[in-house]
């Protein structure tokens, strides 16, 4: 018996068929979830008398934001330093050197896998 095709645009989490969300995109409700815990949880803190609750939320919201913009800053750079230097070691040879090297482990460690398969070089 095989499964049925899936039609879902996992880009957008909708079912192509049809116009409707697929359910199985949970995350978006996880999120959903935490910044409707954290209002609420503001709302609650200002009536008990917190009056700096939406201030002190704001700026927290601003510093996360300005450091997962510094670190995927940072991270960008690295990836594309080895993206770099990975592209000169496949124009040189040595990516082909590393998996032959690499071979007999990786044989043993994924006996599943085909072995000879080459990608052609663009």
């Amino acid at each position: 018996m095989s499964l049925p095709r899936l039609s879902i645009d996992t880009a957008r989490g909708r079912d192509i068929r049809s116009n409707r969300y697929h359910p199985g995109m949970a995350l978006n409700w996880v999120w959903i979830g935490f910044f409707t815990a954290a209002f609420v949880t503001a709302v609650w803190r200002w009536f008990m008398g917190d009056d700096g609750i939406f201030q002190a939320l704001l700026t927290a919201m601003f510093d996360g934001a300005r450091s997962g913009f510094e670190i995927s800053l940072g991270l960008a750079g690295i990836m594309s330093l080895w993206l770099g230097l990975m592209r000169v070691g496949e124009k040189a040879g040595m990516i082909e050197l590393l998996a032959r090297l690499a071979s007999p482990l990786l044989r043993r460690l994924f006996p599943g896998c085909r072995t000879g398969t080459r990608r052609r070089a663009r």
